[in-house]
């Protein structure tokens, strides 16, 4: 959420809360925003207005690349392969789930991502069940084949983001410990 512009980090925060709701217990979005806040106020007490990048590299410990970047990267198979689908064809979750991880294995391959622990099949079911509640997996719609491409840019956006992230960390690895990643 840093990475956003300061006038869109809350919304982008209940958007990754949204995002994640599957895969981790959140307190209810009140409780989730003070909560929040008081983490970043320790990062920065001026956090809000600074420069989201600013504040990360100045953090003692980067974990968001290490935490979540399995899930979001089961998302962005879930995501890609119901974009790639006809909006008409019924997703049948068996198939679907060995599609998945057979292009799943294959985007780990070429580098899209980031290990082999986002290829399992209860990430994929997490991700599946995600997509279901933002109403992307029944057929029908005409609408649908646009919306599922929107969810994958999210979450490739997402994916970007824990990427740089990662990038930062071990910059400031590299600087400070002398440790290469």
């Amino acid at each position: 959420m840093l990475l956003r512009d300061p006038a869109d980090r809350w919304d982008e925060a209940m958007r990754l809360r949204d995002l994640l709701k599957f895969e981790f217990f959140f307190p209810e979005r009140d409780d989730y925003r003070e909560r929040l806040s008081a983490e970043l106020e320790r990062l920065d007490p001026q956090w809000e207005a600074a420069h989201g990048r600013d504040v990360l590299c100045r953090a003692p410990l980067l974990t968001a690349h290490r935490v979540l970047r399995s899930f979001v990267d089961a998302q962005l198979v879930v995501a890609e392969r119901l974009a790639a689908r006809d909006p008409r064809t019924p997703v049948v979750e068996p198939e679907f789930m060995a599609e998945c991880s057979g292009v799943g294995r294959q985007m780990l391959l070429q580098g899209r991502l980031h290990g082999p622990e986002s290829l399992s099949r209860e990430l994929f079911a997490g991700a599946l069940r995600l997509a279901s509640n933002l109403d992307l997996v029944d057929p029908g719609r005409e609408e649908l084949a646009r919306r599922r491409q929107e969810w994958a840019a999210q979450v490739r956006d997402v994916v970007g983001r824990i990427v740089l992230i990662d990038e930062l960390d071990a910059t400031a690895r590299r600087e400070t410990l002398g440790v290469q990643p």
